[in-house]
């Protein structure tokens, strides 16, 4: 369903009711009642009742979260009623329980061009190119994640602003519906079709993912934003869109073989680097953000799939 006009009066209309509702006692289920009633009696798509359910929430969650990114990231990326009880219990709620989300390493932000530096010391990423072993590749829920046998080291990364050698433990992605855009960190205001996240953990001074993810410098995740419109299939990527239909159920699971990570980056070695935090619950601010410039393109058949 195509999101149709909007109103600025039955945007105050809704939001008001539904935010009196937020904050008083009454039951998510009738939050939600009422949100799909009103969206669906107007002709509005699920991604629009996920952007209405949050601008419920919308005072709070901009005195929460430096920009309101995640407020942005989580109206585009959930686009059905499954989600929209997780929205009621998303960013405007997650201070009560983790305070650190009101902290300054908090992730994601707004990449600005103005404001970045280029820094002649930072080296070029190292990738070790070692065969990686068996992997699974799962639904849990929000997205897929693709896991890795990192009890050795078949995948490692180290160099730019590392200090030591980091595994790579899982891979997993971040994408919008309906058209919108659902990649977590922006550029200069602008967000892309989707995010990959690779998620590396220190092994150099830890030893295992769980000891490593509360510590501030315990992981380094990779990201890389995608973007439709390649006539042809990411090859690399299509080992994993191919599969997507195979584990629609939330906890369903399937084994792939013959991906090689590497081949995921971008061409450009280029990126941007910042500390940061986890961007779900519990936030650990344990992050050394490698964001890469040049975005990967995928087709608009694989864009689909993800959706």
């Amino acid at each position: 369903m195509e999101l149709t006009v909007v109103s600025q009066s039955d945007i105050r209309t809704v939001v008001t009711s539904l935010r009196q509702a937020l904050f008083t006692s009454q039951s998510e289920s009738t939050v939600l009642a009422v949100s799909y009633h009103w969206c669906f009696k107007r002709g509005y798509s699920s991604a629009f009742l996920a952007v209405i359910i949050l601008l419920s929430g919308l005072t709070t969650v901009n005195t929460m979260f430096t920009g309101g990114l995640r407020f942005l990231r989580l109206g585009h990326r959930l686009c059905s009623f499954k989600h929209a009880r997780f929205l009621l219990r998303g960013p405007h709620t997650w201070v009560h329980q983790f305070p650190i989300a009101q902290s300054s390493r908090q992730s994601p932000v707004d990449l600005r061009s103005s404001e970045t530096h280029f820094d002649a010391k930072l080296q070029p990423l190292n990738y070790d190119d070692k065969a990686t072993s068996s992997r699974m590749l799962n639904n849990n829920g929000l997205s897929f994640k693709l896991s890795f046998d990192d009890s050795s080291d078949p995948c490692v990364l180290n160099g730019g602003p590392l200090d030591g050698d980091f595994r790579l433990n899982q891979l997993h992605m971040h994408w919008g519906c309906d058209k919108l855009p659902g990649s977590e960190h922006i550029v200069d205001g602008n967000a892309y079709a989707a995010e990959l996240h690779m998620v590396h953990w220190n092994s150099s001074k830890y030893s295992s993912m769980q000891q490593a993810v509360t510590q501030p410098d315990g992981l380094a995740v990779i990201g890389v934003f995608i973007q439709v419109g390649k006539e042809h299939e990411h090859k690399e990527l299509k080992k994993i869109t191919d599969l997507l239909p195979k584990i629609t159920n939330e906890g369903s699971k399937i084994e792939l073989s013959g991906l090689n990570p590497l081949l995921l980056l971008p061409s450009s070695t280029a990126y941007w680097t910042y500390l940061g935090s986890l961007t779900t619950p519990p936030l650990h601010e344990s992050v050394t953000w490698i964001v890469m410039k040049e975005p990967l393109s995928i087709s608009k058949q694989q864009g689909r799939r993800c959706c």
